[in-house]
């Protein structure tokens, strides 16, 4: 049976079809059903750099869009993610093609925003704002898992180079 989500390899798990775990407690079988799902779902989220560039582009645009867009007192200053979201959307193709300057300025502006990022979140707790909280937290983690992928990138690239020397 050819398994084509992570909820249905999760579904055939729980439901033992092909797969005989009765000798195992029932502590130790949801355990180990955690276990393979978890390794399942993480395999998957392993991607190449410029798609990670896109996605947090794309999350950065919408999102500092939609906190300008939604607030009753609109400050420009809230429109950085969108212009640092439209640049690496731009840098996006470079980083396809393995550009090395592009990537690099990729992660530098991934870097700022990331920082620049901080004070946003700060200001929205301190007015308990949950929905500004909310996207500022979305638009972190997605620059974090952008900025894990480039390095891990950039690490993977410079092994490979040491191994042809």
């Amino acid at each position: 049976m050819k398994i084509h989500t992570i909820w249905q390899f999760k579904n055939e798990l729980l439901n033992k079809e092909n797969i005989d775990l009765d000798f195992l407690k029932i502590e130790e079988r949801s355990q180990l059903l955690n276990a393979i799902f978890t390794l399942y779902y993480f395999k998957l989220l392993i991607m190449k750099p410029y798609q990670t560039n896109l996605i947090n582009a794309i999350t950065l645009i919408v999102l500092s869009s939609w906190g300008y867009f939604s607030s009753e007192t609109p400050s420009m200053t809230s429109l950085i993610p969108t212009c640092i979201g439209a640049l690496l959307l731009i840098f996006t193709p470079g980083v396809k093609k393995e550009n090395k300057v592009i990537a690099h300025i990729a992660v530098l502006l991934t870097l700022v925003i990331f920082i620049g990022l901080i004070k946003p979140l700060l200001g929205g707790l301190e007015r308990n704002d949950t929905g500004a909280i909310a996207r500022v937290c979305v638009m972190m983690l997605t620059t974090v898992f952008a900025m894990i992928t480039f390095i891990r990138s950039f690490i993977a690239v410079r092994k490979e180079r040491q191994s042809q020397q």
